[in-house]
């Protein structure tokens, strides 16, 4: 796993309460009459934190192993007990929800599991030194 300390940089972003991490474009309709639903625009921030965790090696390709619950199951608590495959696979699991559910990662960043899941790699992180 590379770029760990690059990841865990993001910290202090996702501790930001006043940061507007994303917002949602309204829908549209095309000029076929086709409508286009609404999607989320993410700032750059959380983009290049997206891309910054793919690079890293921190995806696990089994991370349904790892990680059983859904988003109601990611508290604080259970993020501040995980151990780094849980960490990892939960982790894994909100980046790649996106793909099947617009606003994700919204979500995450909204309610701070992301700032939550970088505490605690950080933790990890110091341990391990």
């Amino acid at each position: 796993m590379e770029n760990i300390k690059e990841v865990i940089s993001y910290l202090e972003y996702f501790e930001d309460e006043n940061r507007t991490f994303y917002h949602w474009d309204p829908h549209e309709t095309s000029s076929e009459g086709n409508i286009i639903l609404s999607y989320p625009s993410y700032d750059g921030g959380l983009n290049s934190f997206i891309d910054v965790v793919y690079k890293s090696g921190l995806l696990m390709d089994d991370y349904a192993a790892h990680y059983k619950g859904g988003f109601p199951g990611l508290t604080p608590e259970k993020i501040s007990a995980a151990d780094l495959k849980e960490l990892r696979g939960m982790l894994t699991f909100i980046i790649r929800a996106e793909r099947f559910t617009d606003g994700s990662w919204a979500h995450a960043a909204k309610d701070k599991l992301f700032y939550y899941m970088l505490k605690r790699l950080d933790e990890l992180y110091k341990k391990k030194k």
